[in-house]
């Protein structure tokens, strides 16, 4: 009897044991299962936003190539025009030069001054693609602070005349400084034209 009890007593704990023992293996199974269906489905979801993010990015080169394409239309159905107004006033200037009349010549001066801006500012859509892209290459050189400041005024005086303002240029003789004289002109023309537009009329602007 001690004999029976005792491989019965043994048995139950061996059987125990192999239940617990195959308990704990298919719950590692399950778990690693599950872990496997975890790290599958996260590798879905990857190359799922990978997958979008490279359409996206498919579709902005799309949409940037486009863009540039209609600023090259711009500039050039732009320029052509233009380049023909420039070349009359220039016409103009020349047929004018042996009469003396400062209205007239001053007006057909403003007229090529307001077209070199106008150009200028055609030049700034073809720099737009650069300036987003980090590629806009400045052209340092000595530049007459004077001069550069004239030409501005010059270039702004018909839209002073006709908002009754008075543009005076101020600036130490012989003052001059290092920078691309093509982006501080633009600089200074935004200031003077933001100034022309918010300045009440009859006031001097220096």
């Amino acid at each position: 009897l001690w004999l029976v009890a005792g491989l019965s007593q043994y048995g139950s704990q061996r059987m125990r044991q192999l239940a617990l023992a195959l308990t704990r293996a298919e719950v590692e199974r399950q778990i690693e299962a599950r872990r496997s269906e975890e790290v599958e489905q996260a590798r879905r979801t990857i190359e799922q936003m990978l997958g979008e993010a490279r359409a996206q990015n498919e579709r902005l080169l799309v949409l940037q190539q486009e863009k540039e394409q209609l600023i090259q239309f711009l500039v050039h159905d732009l320029r052509s025009p233009l380049s023909a107004l420039s070349m009359t006033f220039t016409w103009l200037e020349t047929e004018l030069s042996n009469q003396f009349d400062p209205a007239l010549m001053q007006g057909v001066r403003t007229g090529l001054a307001v077209t070199g801006r106008m150009e200028r500012m055609i030049a700034e859509l073809l720099d737009l693609p650069r300036l987003e892209e980090g590629k806009l290459e400045l052209r340092p050189q000595r530049i007459d602070t004077t001069s550069l400041i004239e030409e501005v005024r010059q270039s702004f005086s018909g839209a002073a005349q006709f908002r009754r303002l008075t543009l005076e240029v101020e600036a130490p003789p012989g003052l001059t400084l290092q920078g691309d004289r093509a982006l501080l002109t633009r600089v200074l023309e935004n200031l003077t034209a933001n100034a022309l537009r918010h300045t009440p009329p009859a006031r001097r602007l220096l």
